[in-house]
């Protein structure tokens, strides 16, 4: 049952629902609270407890559906946006970098990044000169912690990167491994590596739901003996020792069966 129950909250679920119980939160404060006259959103005592309502629910609907990216990229862009023009600059700065990171780690950053990041950033500066009614020098310093902001996070990112790849094995040598690997961040199919359909739903579900041997017997109605062996095969054709090894190797990708 504590096995099911770790399965089913994973890291995105525990993000899903934390961002559920602040937005709540915020959609009742913003009801029982004055709303800030400065700011340019118009009818703001109406309009900001139905954001925070309406990102509420959509938060909910994530902790449902945890890959479906869009929707929480989504209430994190609008959440920056309403609160950075309401006059809580700080925090707005603070969500969209979030935002940024978590598309990076989601690896949804990777392809194509000019042509998402700059209308990303293009929002970010046109909803700080929302911050303009509350003070030129407000407005001065939300810029100056945008910049921060995202340098600290990009430092943070590119340390944890190089310290990752500074641990990973040999293997990820393409001479090694004789098969064809795409580009780091994209799709890869695990049936192009030369595995039986056995050893892919093995894979899949070791790395979507951390199963162990003892969880893949039961699931597939086969002896820990037969997984072991099907999974030392498995790495046998895929080039690797382990299977630490193995999760290094496939989490640089979006993998599929």
């Amino acid at each position: 049952m504590k096995r099911e129950i770790k399965r089913f909250f994973t890291e995105e679920r525990i993000l899903d629902l934390g961002g559920f119980l602040i937005l709540s939160v915020a959609a009742v404060i913003s009801l029982m609270v004055e709303a800030e006259t400065r700011t340019i959103l118009p009818a703001p005592e109406i309009t900001i407890p139905v954001i925070n309502s309406l990102c509420a629910l959509a938060a909910l609907v994530q902790f449902f559906f945890p890959n479906k990216h869009i929707i929480s990229y989504s209430v994190m862009l609008i959440q920056s946006v309403s609160t950075i023009l309401t006059g809580y600059e700080t925090l707005g700065v603070f969500l969209f970098t979030a935002l940024i990171i978590l598309m990076f780690c989601n690896k949804d950053l990777r392809n194509h990044f000019y042509a998402k990041f700059i209308p990303l950033l293009a929002v970010l500066l046109l909803s700080l000169f929302g911050v303009l009614p509350f003070g030129l020098f407000r407005f001065i310093l939300a810029f100056a912690e945008s910049v921060f902001f995202l340098s600290f996070y990009f430092c943070i990112y590119k340390k944890l990167e190089n310290l990752l790849s500074s641990i990973a094995p040999a293997f990820r040598s393409a001479e090694k491994l004789n098969i064809s690997l795409p580009e780091a961040g994209q799709t890869i199919l695990l049936s192009d590596l030369g595995l039986n359909e056995r050893q892919q739903n093995f894979i899949f579900d070791i790395l979507n739901s951390n199963s162990s041997y003892n969880d893949l017997s039961q699931k597939y109605y086969v002896s820990t003996s037969t997984v072991k062996k099907e999974m030392a095969d498995a790495f046998r054709l895929v080039g690797v020792k382990n299977l630490e090894e193995l999760r290094i190797l496939l989490l640089q990708y979006r993998v599929r069966r």
